[in-house]
């Protein structure tokens, strides 16, 4: 099961003040004089646990104790210690109080931030923390229709930037271990509740998430300030952040009238990468007779010239985008009306001719669309739309055009043959199925699709993962090659053996794209048969690879597998999936929001790390959900010494020791030492399920 981030909205009660109500009550008790502990000359903003005596201050204060709030802003937060004597708040507790409020906590004192003038992006390191809200009601919806996830009414920090005329730009906030909310409205509007609500409402973002990064983009059209807001949805929500803006050209073939330019490779597949951040929307119905249209959001349009007699299937990726992908002839009318007719499907259903493509991505999940041409006898000029289903949903994209034939090992009595080891890369677009009836003896069947059949040769003794990954909701199942090529037959010879053993486990359908995979340890050599298919009738690009495994030796921190770092790239593959592999600490979560890890892992320890030098940590899974984290070496092999270990620096983009990003999605570290040493990577994961544990290549760069 993918995980999906949950943030609950409503009231926020600090521990010590839930306890408190089950006990007496919480705020102020006093009586009738005001509060007795003074901060920096002006009265507390916020009731305190218990007359002023020990306890945690959680909300606004009020004058008399019994009615009413205190007229004169505090200069300073409360704090979290148990005496409220001496000094007052501006030193008295313990662990200490949270301090002033950041200089641009209010719209009228934001901070100036200088665009960089040696490249195109500029980087703010900040803090909400002890930050005053200003204006509780924010929300960016002034139509009120709970779009935007507000209001935020946590302490804010505001930043004011000139941007240059005819730019776009990309403005994140990352962060870790709390959950922030940003917009950004033209400096001109003025600091009032009301403007700034009516002129953030297309430029805000908030994900609800723990960790990782809101992103909104600002297209340019003149030079003038704009004012960037971090904030969050509630008071007691608060942190560090890295503001980054990025500066680019608009994007272009935002008109269906003036497309971007695509020229297909000489050789191979076709790589094109855009963005449609900045990009306004032209057709605001745009549905192609999909039932999960229509796509108001900025979109962009590409010109390609396709070969005749040729059949394509183009997949784009947008990431955690959530995006649509649609297609039509080029001499279509520059209509609404008429674009709708041409990216509509044929009928009756042709798999080699699917013109759009809406899959709702779930949180966390990277966004993947296909369609498929199929070209006549002469060559064909067509027109590929990136589009999404929001005027607030926009980002980066990768769409790969590439190109099939019809394969023949479509049925049982036919199949390919497949040597071990060896990956081969085919399709399923338009292939009939052949027994409709198969489940294997799971509940994920029955698997309905077209399928390709592989006919391989196993040793006895060995374990064996056959494993698929492609664009589309595939299954696989496997079978002795002497099973008759009957539905009853095939569906007796893939059921997994019973009792259950997880080195026989002849069928997989983890559904979406996640990889599947079926383990085979033949008691006896011969040949088998390896069927790749799906359910609902789904068709697409595939990669099939049968391997065989061995069991792996680094699955404690103190039987790391060592890797000597020598010349850069370094390229390291594993498998956590193998049968029967234990968690060495379950709880462990490096102060990632995203733990903790209770999978299985695997330890790698880096050898030759230079003091000084940045290295890059990137782990690339296939078609499932790691998490990755490093610490030196010298760390002792407890879970405690690598909790600490293993949890990065505050706001330093250059030492990120760990990273879980929900759902199907590569990870990023960056180290770098300050003396020359050895570095364990652990690759693990949240749970034990089919999307939680899979094979995955670890490139280490540095310069």
């Amino acid at each position: 099961m993918l995980r999906n981030v949950i943030r609950l909205r409503g009231a926020l009660l600090p521990l010590s003040c839930a306890l408190a109500l089950a006990i007496a009550g919480c705020g102020d008790s006093g009586g009738g004089g005001k509060d007795t502990r003074i901060d920096g000359g002006n009265l507390d903003t916020t009731i305190d646990f218990g007359s002023d005596g020990p306890g945690n201050d959680i909300q606004p204060d009020i004058t008399v104790d019994t009615v009413g709030r205190d007229t004169t802003v505090d200069s300073v937060r409360p704090d979290f210690g148990p005496n409220e004597g001496g000094t007052g708040d501006l030193g008295d507790g313990s662990p200490g109080d949270l301090g002033p409020p950041p200089a641009n906590s209010t719209c009228a004192a934001a901070q100036t931030v200088a665009l960089s003038t040696t490249g195109t992006m500029t980087t703010v390191q900040g803090t909400t923390v002890a930050a005053l809200d200003e204006f509780p009601n924010i929300d960016c919806d002034p139509q009120s229709t709970g779009a935007s996830n507000g209001p935020w009414p946590g302490g804010q920090v505001y930043y004011k930037v000139a941007l240059k005329a005819n730019k776009l730009y990309n403005v994140s906030a990352t962060f870790s271990g709390w959950d922030l909310a940003m917009y950004a409205f033209k400096a001109s509007v003025g600091c009032t509740e009301t403007a700034i609500n009516a002129a953030c409402a297309s430029t805000y973002s908030d994900a609800i998430a723990n960790s990782g990064s809101e992103n909104i983009s600002i297209n340019s059209a003149a030079a003038e300030d704009w004012i960037i807001v971090i904030d969050s949805y509630a008071a007691q929500v608060s942190g560090t952040f890295t503001l980054t803006i990025e500066e680019r050209d608009p994007p272009m073939g935002t008109k269906c009238a003036s497309p971007v330019a695509v020229t297909l490779a000489g050789s191979g597949d076709t790589v094109f990468t855009g963005s449609t951040q900045g990009a306004a929307d032209e057709f605001a119905n745009a549905a192609c007779g999909n039932a999960n249209g229509p796509w108001p959001g900025g979109q962009v349009y590409h010109k390609v010239t396709l070969a005749a007699n040729t059949r394509y299937r183009i997949v784009l990726d947008s990431g955690a985008a959530d995006m649509a992908f649609y297609a039509f002839p080029a001499g279509t009318q520059c209509t609404e009306a008429a674009i709708n007719t041409a990216c509509t499907n044929p009928t009756p259903a042709d798999a080699t001719k699917v013109y759009n493509s809406d899959n709702i991505a779930s949180i966390g999940q990277s966004n993947v669309e296909s369609i498929s041409i199929a070209t006549g006898g002469a060559a064909e000029d067509w027109v590929l739309v990136v589009d999404s289903f929001s005027a607030n949903v926009s980002g980066d994209y990768t769409f790969t055009i590439k190109t099939y034939t019809a394969p023949s090992n479509t049925t049982c009595a036919a199949p390919a043959t497949l040597a071990p080891n060896t990956p081969v890369t085919s399709n399923t677009i338009g292939v009939a199925d052949e027994h409709a009836t198969i489940a294997c003896g799971t509940q994920d069947g029955p698997f309905d699709g077209g399928q390709l059949y592989y006919r391989v040769t196993l040793a006895a003794g060995t374990a064996y993962k056959a494993e698929v990954l492609g664009d589309f909701d595939h299954a696989i199942y496997a079978f002795p090659a002497a099973t008759q090529c009957t539905a009853a037959a095939i569906n007796t010879g893939c059921t997994s053996p019973t009792p259950a053993d997880p080195f026989n486990v002849y069928s997989s359908d983890n559904g979406s794209t996640l990889v599947d995979a079926a383990w085979i340890k033949p008691a006896a050599a011969g040949d088998w048969i390896i069927a790749v298919d799906s359910v609902a009738g789904e068709s697409g690009i595939f990669t099939l690879s049968v391997n065989a495994k061995t069991a792996p030796t680094n699955l404690t921190c103190a039987t790391a597998q060592s890797v000597a770092l020598a010349t850069s790239p370094v390229t390291i593959k594993g498998d956590t999936s193998y049968p029967n592999i234990a968690n060495e600490f379950a709880t462990l979560a490096c102060g990632n929001a995203n733990g903790p890890w209770p999978g299985a892992q695997q330890y790698y320890k880096l050898t030759g790390l230079q003091a000084g030098k940045t290295y890059t940590i990137k782990v690339k899974q296939n078609g499932w959900d790691p998490a990755v984290y490093a610490f030196p070496a010298t760390t002792q092999c407890t879970e405690a010494a690598i909790e600490t270990a293993c949890t990065s620096p505050a706001s330093d983009p250059n030492n990120v020791y760990n990273s879980d990003a929900l759902g199907v999605a590569d990870e990023e570290l960056k180290i770098t030492p300050t003396a020359a040493g050895d570095w364990i990577v652990g690759v693990d994961s949240y749970d034990t399920t089919p999307d939680a544990k899979g094979s995955f290549e670890i490139t280490v760069t540095w310069q």
